[in-house]
C-alpha cells in the first residue's frame, strides 16, 4: 500500500473522507519522568523512563484509574538491573519483557497491584551485537524485530537461532549511488497475531504483511519503485512516519511530512521544533478510514482498545501530566 507524496502544509487530510479533531486529555502526576517508551498490560501502564542516576527505570500505573502503583529498575550490573533496557512492544497478560541491549539478556517481570517479581532471564545470542529496534513477542518463545540494517528477523527464544530474515528492496541504492544511506531505508514496524505493519521514516510509504505459522515473513510488496527522490542534504530529507501500531480493525500512523531539520533542537534549528503530528486510520487491507488532528505536539502513541485512550506525551515540556485522547479507533 502507498501513499501520495503531498506536503506536509498541504497535509494529507484530502485523502480521508472522514477528520476528527482530537481534544487533549490529562492527569497530573507527582513522578519525575522523561518518557521514552510505554506500553500496555492487561492491567497496567508502564512508562519507561530515561537512563538518569539513582532513578528508577520503569514507572507503573493502573491502567484504568491511571493511578501511580510504583517504580523499578536501576541502572546497573546487578541481576535486577539494566544497563541500556528496551522494552518488548507487547506483553503476555500482566508480564512485562525487557532487554539489555548492553549485553543481550532478556528479563520478564510479573506485575502486580503489590508490586513486580522476576519470571524469568534468558539471552538473545545473536553474532550481530547492535542494538535491536523495535521488539514484539510472538506466541511464547518467538520474537520479531527489525534490526539497524533494516532487516525485519524472527528469533527462537528456545533454540537461540534466526527463523526467518526479510529486507525490502528498492531502487534507491541504484539511484543515490554513493549519495545512498541506508537510514533513507529505515522503516518503523508493528505485529499484533499474525499481522505485520510497515511505516518507512524517509519514503512516503506504508507496507502490511504477515507472519507464517513456522513464523517466516510474508509482506505484500517486498519490492517497490521510491518515485520521489530522497533530498541527501544533511537535515533536508523529509520524515514521513515516526510511528505506526497495529489495531484489532486495521493500523495507525503519526503522518509527519516535515524536513528533518524541523524536528532537531537549537542551536541546529533556530525556528521552532515541529511535532504536531497527524495520526492516519487505516483498516485491514490499507483503505483509508480517517484522519485525527493533533493540536498538541506529541511523540509516539499507544492505544488502549479497552478504555478508548490514545495514549502519548509531549517531548517539549515537562512531563508533569499524563497525557492522552478519548478515541474509537
Amino acid at each position: 500500500m502507498s501513499c501520495s507524496n503531498l506536503d506536509r502544509h498541504h497535509s494529507k487530510e484530502i485523502l480521508f473522507e472522514t477528520q476528527e479533531v482530537m481534544e487533549l486529555q490529562k492527569v497530573s502526576i507527582d513522578e519525575v519522568l522523561r518518557p521514552v517508551d510505554m506500553i500496555l498490560t492487561d492491567d497496567y501502564y508502564v512508562i519507561q523512563n530515561d537512563i538518569m542516576d539513582n532513578m528508577d527505570m520503569f514507572f507503573v500505573y493502573d491502567r484504568e484509574s491511571l493511578r501511580f502503583l510504583y517504580s523499578f529498575m536501576q541502572r546497573g550490573l546487578g541481576p535486577d538491573e539494566t544497563l541500556a533496557p528496551a522494552l518488548v512492544q507487547n506483553s503476555i497478560n500482566n508480564q512485562i519483557m525487557i532487554i539489555d541491549q548492553a549485553n543481550g539478556r532478556l528479563l520478564t517481570f510479573m506485575l502486580s497491584g503489590a508490586g513486580v517479581s522476576k519470571v524469568s532471564e534468558d539471552l538473545i545470542e545473536r553474532q550481530d551485537k547492535s542494538p535491536l529496534q523495535e521488539v514484539y513477542l510472538c506466541g511464547d518463545s518467538v520474537l520479531i524485530y527489525n534490526t539497524i540494517e533494516n532487516e525485519i528477523q524472527t528469533y527462537s527464544l528456545k533454540t537461540h537461532q534466526i527463523i526467518d530474515s526479510f529486507s525490502f528492496r528498492n531502487n534507491l541504492k541504484s539511484d543515490l549511488g554513493q549519495d545512498y544511506n541506508k537510514n533513507y531505508d529505515s522503516f518503523h514496524f508493528s505485529v499484533l497475531g499474525n499481522r505485520i505493519g510497515v511505516a518507512f521514516r524517509y519514503i512516503d510509504k506504508l507496507s502490511v504483511g504477515q507472519l507464517t505459522e513456522d513464523f517466516r515473513i510474508v509482506m505484500e510488496e517486498p519490492s517497490f519503485m521510491v518515485g520521489k527522490k530522497i533530498d541527501t542534504r544533511r537535515f533536508k530529507q523529509i520524515i514521513y512516519y515516526p510511528y505506526i501500531e497495529l489495531t484489532e480493525n486495521g493500523f495507525m500512523a503519526q503522518f509527519a511530512g516535515y524536513e528533518l531539520l524541523k524536528m532537531q533542537p537549537f542551536p541546529l534549528n533556530m525556528g521552532k521544533r515541529e511535532f504536531k503530528f497527524d495520526i492516519e486510520v487505516y483498516d485491514k487491507t490499507g483503505e483509508t478510514r480517517k484522519i485525527l488532528k493533533m493540536e498538541e505536539d506529541i511523540l509516539r502513541c499507544k492505544y488502549d482498545a479497552k478504555n478508548h485512550r490514545l495514549f502519548t506525551w509531549n517531548p517539549l515540556e515537562d512531563f508533569d501530566s499524563i497525557l492522552f485522547y478519548n478515541i474509537v479507533i
